[in-house]
């Protein structure tokens, strides 16, 4: 009779510590798994050289949970109105997707010459409705005449001399401000 009741307590309790661990594993999982959670995307910090009258494309990359309740819409480039960013998945993973906001000009467009630099604020737009501005970084443009490579080409009649200069400038950047520090170098080439 004893062992009979020892093998149904045994079988009990085995039941409850089996029960015990299930629960204790699944809490540890939404733990561990909301620890992982980054509650609201992540931009990274960027910085772009962008030469004045060139066209070109800029990309910011930011992280966003993949179960994300609240999803960026859209994204705008406070000094860079005209921009208009594409927003695409780049890497998935387990918790979080990397995420690119995306956006191309050409030399052409009204106000392409007056690119302003220095640190740049995005407007980001939730699914919820709000909006955040965000630090991204610098974008530093460098004007038509301090494009560090220039190349000019001339010919003539008679008896074909060529002329080519190329122009080499060499500027040195504080990362910090962008400022320009240093010298230019300038190097001729003739040819005939």
């Amino acid at each position: 009779m004893k062992l009979k009741k020892l093998k149904t307590l045994n079988w009990k309790v085995a039941v409850a510590a089996g029960a015990i661990l299930i629960v204790a594993s699944w809490t540890g999982n939404l733990l561990y798994w909301s620890s992982m959670q980054l509650g609201k995307p992540y931009f990274f910090q960027h910085y772009f050289t962008v030469y004045e009258g060139n066209e070109g494309s800029l990309g910011f990359r930011y992280l966003e949970d993949n179960n994300a309740r609240i999803k960026v819409v859209s994204v705008e480039l406070e000094e860079y109105p005209q921009f208009r960013f594409r927003l695409s998945e780049s890497m998935l993973s387990n918790y979080q997707k990397q995420m690119i906001a995306f956006a191309e000009w050409q030399p052409n467009e009204a106000g392409a010459n007056r690119y302003p630099s220095g640190q740049q604020f995005l407007t980001v737009n939730y699914s919820d409705g709000s909006s955040e501005k965000v630090s991204t970084g610098y974008i530093n443009v460098i004007k038509n005449d301090e494009q560090p490579i220039e190349i000019k080409s001339a010919g003539s009649g008679a008896e074909t001399v060529t002329f080519k200069e190329r122009r080499l400038r060499i500027l040195y950047w504080r990362k910090s401000s962008f400022c320009r520090m240093g010298r230019s170098l300038n190097v001729l080439l003739k040819s005939s």
